[in-house]
């Protein structure tokens, strides 16, 4: 079984192109596929390979293009943007959603996070829709995600009142103990 990368994708640019893009992704996902049975993605209307073949017109085994996963579209546009989010074994679709983005003439951004392999990344290197940096986890505090080292080291310290005096000691205390982990998302 594979893990699954959920990633969250804001598509932005020209208003005209954007509406496209949002109108022909609901076309995708409100078209009635042939049942094919409980053993195949086919049947859903909301398999990323639909994606592949109505909006971009390739063939995903032919054309070698990672789809394997699923979406959920925001039905909204706002501020130019479209938005959803997808589903997807191990790793972001990036080539697809590239190609994609190309396409409409548009610019594209996620954030996607497998935590069993330690898969956090985005690509908004601005921080101007993914600003977060840095993902905590623990046995004692639910997962919380943060801009600024600075941030982390202030929520340590209230939330197991650790106080660290640097970075360094953080990560040196966090190898010696299950009590948290911090996780560095990386832009891509």
């Amino acid at each position: 079984m594979a893990n699954t990368c959920f990633t969250d994708y804001t598509f932005v640019g020209e208003p005209e192109k954007a509406k496209k893009l949002l109108e022909d992704l609901k076309r995708v996902i409100n078209t009635k596929r042939k049942d094919l049975g409980p053993d195949t993605y086919l049947s859903e209307s909301d398999w990323l390979g639909w994606i592949v073949r109505d909006l971009l017109g390739k063939d995903e085994k032919a054309d070698n293009i990672h789809c394997g996963g699923t979406f959920y579209l925001e039905d909204e546009l706002t501020n130019n943007e479209v938005r959803f989010t997808t589903a997807t074994r191990w790793t972001p679709c990036r080539e697809m959603f590239k190609m994609l983005a190309e396409k409409y003439g548009l610019d594209h951004y996620y954030y996607a996070e497998e935590i069993g392999c330690e898969l956090l990344e985005t690509n908004d290197d601005q921080g101007m829709y993914y600003t977060n940096r840095y993902m905590v986890t623990g046995s004692d505090i639910e997962d919380q995600y943060f801009d600024t080292k600075e941030d982390v080291l202030a929520m340590l310290k209230e939330e197991l009142g650790k106080d660290f005096g640097s970075w360094e000691e953080m990560r040196a205390d966090e190898e010696n103990t299950y009590e948290y982990n911090v996780y560095e998302i990386d832009v891509v």
